[in-house]
């Protein structure tokens, strides 16, 4: 004490503060240390959130198409074999532009129906092209299903011309094919060529590659099957 008291005032009232001051530091640091103890850690994942793993695997697992189970039977028509038809089906694509329909439609469906058993093949004929200028593809369906088939070869013929005058020559082919008559099929080939030669859509050389006889290419070029 009384080395204390031999020191001068001022210096010990800087001793003093010194002190306080070191105490108040010390007890800042004690009471912050409890606070960053508890403090959460920040990790990467936190900062930079992800959709996790088995969310993507079970969208890409939803759209993978189902897999039979086994034992499962299939559905018939992946093992169906559809036999070749007996005689050649005609298409519906490539159809001449439908005639003005009259003020009172016709039920020529109807009609075909009455005297498709016993009607003569003119009627069938008559009655099938005008059924074909207003409903050319219930038409053509009835032709590739009916019993009377062999009778309609003048049909045939005809609206093969009649599809060969819009550009689709390939189509009217089919339907010239499809007569039976072999020398009304040769025919009404000579006519559909003829309507293309007139049109200036054909040659005599491409005709002696499509097979026609130098008398059948004279024919076709003479413009007489067209008048």
């Amino acid at each position: 004490m009384n080395s204390l008291r031999s020191i001068p005032e001022k210096y010990r009232l800087l001793a003093i503060a010194i002190l306080l001051l070191l105490t108040a530091v010390m007890v800042g640091i004690y009471l912050a240390a409890p606070q960053a103890e508890h403090k959460p850690a920040q990790t990467s994942e936190t900062s930079n959130p992800r959709l996790p793993t088995h969310t993507l695997t079970a969208t890409a697992a939803s759209v993978q198409k189902p897999v039979p189970a086994a034992g499962e039977d299939r559905p018939f028509w992946e093992d169906a074999v559809v036999p070749d038809p007996a005689r050649p089906r005609l298409p519906l694509a490539a159809l001449p532009p439908q005639r003005n329909a009259p003020a009172i439609p016709r039920d020529h469906a109807a009609e075909m129906r009455a005297i498709e058993a016993q009607g003569s093949a003119a009627q069938i004929n008559d009655t099938l092209q005008l059924w074909f200028a207003q409903d050319p593809e219930a038409a053509t369906a009835w032709v590739n299903q009916t019993p009377r088939f062999a009778d309609l070869a003048p049909s045939l013929g005809s609206l093969a011309q009649s599809i060969a005058s819009t550009g689709a020559v390939e189509t009217a082919l089919l339907w010239a094919n499809a007569i039976s008559d072999p020398t009304q099929r040769h025919e009404t080939r000579l006519r559909i060529y003829a309507q293309e030669a007139r049109s200036r859509r054909v040659t005599a050389v491409r005709l002696q590659e499509l097979g026609f006889s130098p008398t059948d290419i004279q024919i076709i070029l003479s413009g007489t099957l067209t008048d």
